[in-house]
């Protein structure tokens, strides 16, 4: 197999799971209770899908046989919670966006751009996902990286974040080998305002 189709085929695998997954994490959330969460949740199952749906043509006009979802995926006992909820979101996020890594690393032209896309949506899906610890970090309105200026929401404290938004720290671990102490203690603190699904 040649290394873009495998990569395609890593993506693909990573995206059978999320869309699973956040079929089942849309079942478990409330949308009069949780109304944004429910609204990030159903966003990201949609954005998920369409992804599986666009590798799996790209697989296929290769000529290739896309990788089958497995019968079914990982949950954590208890989803009752919508930090429990935003927890396993988070984790699909990320699992997701070290395939789009590989993914870029092995293609070029239109292909490529399109992972590029997706690794930067999915930096501002992981933030939304997140705390509000590694909001404040990744926000910089001296961003280098990316002029992306975007509200970003916190489950975790409700509040609105509007900055630029500096995607580096989510392409490369930065922070291994730190501690929450260590992270914690590099971030000033920034102003800020206040702001569901099925296969």
């Amino acid at each position: 197999m040649s290394a873009p189709t495998d990569a395609l085929q890593t993506a693909l695998a990573a995206e059978h799971a999320a869309v699973f997954v956040y079929g089942a994490l849309g079942g478990q959330t409330s949308q009069s209770e949780a109304p944004t969460l429910y609204a990030d949740i159903t966003d990201a199952y949609v954005t998920h899908r369409a992804r599986r749906d666009r590798l799996i043509a790209l697989i296929e006009s290769a000529g290739r046989e896309p990788v089958a979802a497995e019968a079914g995926y990982d949950l954590p006992a208890d989803l009752s919670t919508p930090t429990a909820v935003s927890g396993r979101a988070l984790e699909l996020e990320r699992a997701c966006a070290a395939t789009y890594v590989f993914l870029v690393a092995s293609t070029s032209d239109e292909e490529r751009k399109w992972a590029i896309d997706v690794l930067l949506d999915t930096a501002l899906r992981e933030l939304s996902f997140g705390d509000r610890l590694r909001i404040q970090r990744a926000l910089n309105d001296d961003a280098p990286g990316a002029n992306l200026r975007r509200t970003i929401h916190c489950h975790g404290c409700g509040t609105r974040f509007e900055r630029l938004l500096d995607v580096t720290d989510f392409f490369v671990p930065s922070w291994a080998g730190e501690t929450a102490s260590d992270r914690r203690s590099s971030i000033s603190p920034t102003t800020s305002t206040g702001r569901g699904a099925r296969s």
